[in-house]
């Protein structure tokens, strides 16, 4: 018997290119799919064209109550989604393989499925047109290390496959804040269950000007000093954010040892020690000597 994957979508005035998406879904071989849409508030005819896939296709629902954002959409939708073995997430505007959803499948079985376990994957990235720009990652992007995922998040939402002990526990508490839900459940993950990674991407990743997430844009001058911009924010900190929502939600489900790791970063702004403690710890790293290095000034500067 075949797998059933729910697949969870949050849409938003995504009429250009939602058909597109739909039928990829729809198209998945090896897999039996169904695919839960939830939409935040289009003023276009993403609705209309929800409704159409729906009244022709009985592995199509939707619903929509109200603007909340793609995180807060995303896992709304988890807790929302009808009990399945695997959950994978999309986008409005992308286009998968045939094969996306049965390789992950096939990949996440290799780890152990009583405890929360995740799949993610390379990107294939393209332009509006589906024309192959490149790949987004040209080296793994993956680190064992648990405590690595504090310093730098790697999987892209749309590439995700999770089963149903990760969704249990993503439903067992309400992040009051987050950065992204494939943050979020990239934390929970590596923390109490397993990850892996495929360097193959099995999703064109579209790009376009209308796109509501897309970290692919054309590097300009301007793109760059609004990096930095965001980065030197210090309303912004989203680490330092992550790891102390993360806390509040699984600090007393956490190991010792991981407590006082997450425990770092929540507390390194409170004493010179503690500052320097996470200034110099090394299983807290990023991936790459130029990402740590930043991530070790934004430290210096308290604002990681």
């Amino acid at each position: 018997m075949e797998d059933l994957v729910v697949i969870l979508m949050a849409t938003y005035n995504g009429e250009k290119y939602l058909r597109d998406q739909i039928d990829s879904i729809l198209n998945q071989k090896d897999v039996n799919v169904e695919l839960i849409v939830r939409d935040d508030g289009s003023k276009d005819s993403t609705i209309a064209i929800l409704q159409e896939y729906a009244n022709r296709d009985s592995r199509v629902l939707y619903y929509s109550d109200g603007n909340l954002g793609p995180a807060k959409s995303f896992l709304d939708l988890v807790k929302k989604a009808p009990e399945s073995s695997f959950y994978a997430f999309s986008d409005q505007d992308d286009v998968w393989d045939p094969d996306k959803i049965s390789v992950a499948v096939k990949a996440i079985k290799k780890l152990d499925l009583n405890k929360p376990a995740m799949y993610f994957s390379n990107l294939k990235i393209v332009d509006q047109n589906l024309q192959f720009c490149r790949m987004s990652h040209s080296y793994s992007q993956f680190q064992k290390n648990k405590y690595a995922s504090l310093a730098e998040y790697m999987p892209s939402g749309c590439t995700m496959l999770f089963n149903k002990a990760a969704a249990n526990l993503i439903n067992l508490k309400e992040p009051e804040w987050c950065t992204m839900h494939d943050v979020w459940i990239y934390l929970i993950c590596m923390f109490f269950g397993s990850t892996t990674y495929d360097i193959d991407g099995h999703i064109n990743y579209r790009q376009h000007s209308n796109n509501i997430m897309g970290a692919y844009k054309k590097k300009t001058i301007k793109l760059y000093f609004e990096r930095i911009k965001r980065a030197l924010d210090r309303n912004q900190q989203p680490k330092f954010n992550n790891a102390v929502n993360f806390y509040k939600c699984y600090g007393d489900m956490l190991t010792d040892k991981d407590k006082e790791k997450v425990e770092e970063i929540v507390h390194y702004k409170d004493s010179f020690r503690n500052w320097m403690k996470l200034l110099f710890d090394k299983d807290i790293k990023a991936t790459s000597w130029s990402r740590d290095i930043r991530n070790r000034l934004l430290i210096l500067a308290r604002i990681f």
